[in-house]
């Protein structure tokens, strides 16, 4: 049986260096740390507010944030989502260690984060992919996000930096039937020397859902945290 904790969820803004930043947190008490949870292109807070609760309830302040385009935010989709992230991790660092984790360009961003461990579901750490795929992409997400440039998200993932491979507190969890590019670039650090998980049966899209998942990522974190 799964050691449990109670939790109290809040929902309300973060003041960030661009505006206000939307938040659902959880806050259990004697925290072992933190966990920051970042959507991916399209989603929102709500959408992996299942691990995020899953998280909190093992012990851990868990965070959910809407990016600049997406769910309550009021702004639109820019280069400023890597600045809210890190300033939401410098704004629950006050209890203890914090985790950044995110899906996709969620997975991207939290890599990207200064934080203390970071771990990605099917993250979009390659710059490039094929075009198909980004116009597959864009019909299929576009329509939930802000945007004035349509070109936005795969520009930014040209423009961020790539992350310069950190063995120490690093993790990646990728699907069996995720993005080819996410798979060959997932395995290729996984041969660098970062723990790196297949989740078989996964999609790019529905990984962060899979009770598979939920395990690996709780038995990362209870190991970091020990």
């Amino acid at each position: 049986m799964e050691k449990r904790h109670a939790s109290i969820m809040n929902h309300h803004n973060l003041q960030g260096n661009f505006g206000l930043i939307p938040l659902v947190e959880f806050q259990p008490e004697n925290p072992l740390g933190v966990v920051v949870v970042v959507h991916g292109y399209g989603g929102n807070k709500e959408e992996i507010l299942g691990i995020t609760a899953r998280i909190a309830s093992h012990g851990f302040v868990a965070v959910a944030l809407d990016l600049p385009g997406h769910g309550e935010s009021t702004r639109e989709m820019d280069m400023s989502m890597l600045d809210d992230v890190q300033t939401v991790v410098d704004a629950f660092s006050g209890y203890g260690k914090v985790t950044t984790l995110g899906h996709s360009l969620g997975g991207r961003l939290a890599f990207l984060a200064q934080a203390d461990f970071r771990i990605g579901l099917a993250p979009a750490l390659p710059s490039e992919y094929n075009l198909k795929l980004q116009i597959s992409l864009l019909h299929s997400r576009n329509f939930r996000v802000r945007e004035k440039n349509p070109d936005i998200l795969f520009d930014s993932l040209e423009d961020f930096p790539l992350w310069k491979a950190n063995p120490q507190g690093s993790a990646i969890l990728y699907g069996s039937k995720d993005l080819r590019e996410v798979i060959a670039y997932s395995q290729n650090l996984g041969k660098q020397g970062i723990e790196t998980y297949e989740i078989p049966g996964a999609t790019h899209g529905d990984i962060y859902c899979l009770e598979t998942t939920m395990q690996r990522v709780l038995e990362i974190l209870l190991r970091w945290y020990r």
